[in-house]
């Protein structure tokens, strides 16, 4: 990316002028997008504190839009998001298993290293699947967990860090966050 200074009009189609720069212009859209993003997520606890199913299917579709944003923005730079979504699915699996013994196994191993977790299980269709929660409810990964790797989903030119921001020079999330 270029930092080389374009008027706010240019990109907005707006007739106010206001000289700014690529990188300027990208911290703004990442900060404004942050901001509804976080503004969707406090409606969605309230509305969850509230028992209140139509403000709960509202503050979701809310989110739903700007995870397809980013999906669009990422897909337009030439990421697999569909692959990556695949591979961290297949990776989040390995959370859980039908082996009561396994996941004792895990627990012990976590608890060796001071972390204390609970067992949980769940039944769908007559199978006992196994897992380790935290304190706030959320999966853990058994010690060894494997990392996902996502690098190959991604091109090339963009895994070097700071590449990203190319991603959004000319794109419709941008263009969308400004308007």
């Amino acid at each position: 990316m270029t930092n080389k200074n374009i008027t706010f009009a240019e990109r907005t189609g707006t007739s106010v002028e206001y000289n700014i720069s690529k990188k300027e212009l990208f911290n703004y859209s990442l900060n404004f997008h942050k901001k509804l993003e976080e503004e969707a997520v406090t409606e969605l606890w309230y509305a969850i504190l509230l028992k209140d199913v139509e403000k709960l299917l509202d503050a979701y579709n809310d989110t739903i839009v700007y995870a397809d944003q980013w999906g669009d923005a990422l897909k337009k730079a030439g990421i697999d998001v569909v692959g990556a979504q695949e591979a961290v699915a297949l990776n989040n699996e390995l959370k859980y298993t039908t082996s009561a013994s396994l996941v004792m196994d895990w627990f012990r191993e976590h608890r060796n290293r001071g972390n204390i977790y609970t067992i949980y299980d769940t039944t769908i269709d007559g199978v006992t699947y196994y897992c380790l929660k935290d304190k706030n409810n959320k999966v853990k990964k058994p010690v060894g967990h494997p990392v996902v790797d996502l690098t190959p989903f991604i091109p090339k030119h963009l895994l070097e860090v700071g590449k990203c921001e190319d991603m959004f020079e000319e794109d419709e999330l941008s263009k969308s966050l400004e308007g």
